[in-house]
């Protein structure tokens, strides 16, 4: 068996992954390998990632918040499959002036039956 570790530790950027190997020598796809990032790029917004691939299966994740200039966004992402994926999201916003304006929409997305597309939208 071998295990390999690896990282990234920078002020707005964090990164962590491994890979475990076991048994290399006869048949390389047997391993797992799993990778975790997380970005801060600017002021309230980060986004995440993770993946983690193991034989037969690929596994991706991600998230997202951000609010910037009166716009709210948020967002999270499943996916186990090419097929088979959930996808969250939010949004809202606002604008003042003579009149003030707030709107906000959210939709869930996912591969089961009955909860293909829900969503919800406000003015």
């Amino acid at each position: 068996m071998h295990i390999t570790f690896s990282g990234v530790n920078e002020l707005r950027r964090k990164e962590a992954g491994v890979e475990v190997k076991w048994d290399a020598n006869r048949d390389p796809s047997q391993k797992f390998a799993g990778k975790l990032t997380f970005e801060h790029p600017q002021t309230l917004v980060y986004v995440a990632n993770a993946t983690a691939t193991y034989p037969g299966r690929n596994v991706v994740a991600s998230a997202l918040f951000s609010f910037v200039a009166n716009q709210f966004d948020s967002g999270l992402h499943l996916e186990w499959s090419p097929i088979d994926v959930i996808d969250i999201s939010a949004g809202a916003s606002y604008r003042t002036g003579n009149i003030t304006e707030f709107k906000a929409s959210s939709q869930l997305l996912t591969p089961f039956e009955g909860w293909k597309r829900t969503s919800l939208s406000a003015l």
